[in-house]
């Protein structure tokens, strides 16, 4: 596990420059587990807790996209839900998707927190200002990422990092008061 310290100077400076927000989805906002019916049909178990915190982030002015390896209408309809400002599927190789949302929203990879789980997230983990593992990603990418949450993907650890990101940016408290 990482070993970054959000109470650190260098965490704050990261977490302070992000603008955006980046999710792999296999084992990110959801389990990961892949559940096949009979009949060909595909199900996914999302987090509505995790949906909440796209929609308080939304609200804070965050943009948010999605680039996830395998093709699913399962996570296009998510995405479409989320309301993500980019969505890309059947990205195995993440790095021009990620190429694309920065030049398309005028963001340098500082301003970027990216979550993911697994080998095939490394590349976009390396690039980013900020990122962040759910605690049930591989140990190769919770050694590799400034944060890892104590929510597991598909339960909340996407929610976890938005109200990490929101705090330390001086955001949440002002969003509680619309409730």
């Amino acid at each position: 596990m990482a070993t970054f310290q959000i109470d650190s100077k260098s965490a704050h400076e990261k977490i302070n420059n992000i603008r955006m927000f980046i999710f792999d989805v296999d084992g990110v906002l959801t389990n990961g587990d892949l559940i096949y019916g009979r009949d060909n049909s595909e199900f996914k178990r999302f987090s509505a807790q995790d949906g909440m915190g796209f929609s308080l982030a939304r609200q804070a002015g965050y943009k948010m996209a999605l680039i996830t390896a395998r093709t699913s209408e399962i996570v296009e309809r998510r995405a479409k839900e989320l309301k993500v400002n980019a969505f890309f599927q059947g990205n195995k190789d993440k790095g021009p998707a990620f190429d694309q949302v920065l030049h398309e929203f005028d963001l340098k990879p500082m301003h970027i927190c990216y979550m993911g789980d697994d080998l095939l997230d490394l590349v976009l983990i390396r690039r980013a200002g900020f990122s962040a593992a759910p605690s049930n990603a591989r140990p190769e990418v919770k050694d590799a990422v400034d944060y890892v949450t104590s929510a597991s993907g598909g339960d909340g650890a996407a929610r976890e990092l938005f109200e990490l990101v929101l705090k330390v940016q001086g955001k949440w408290d002002q969003l509680l008061e619309n409730f």
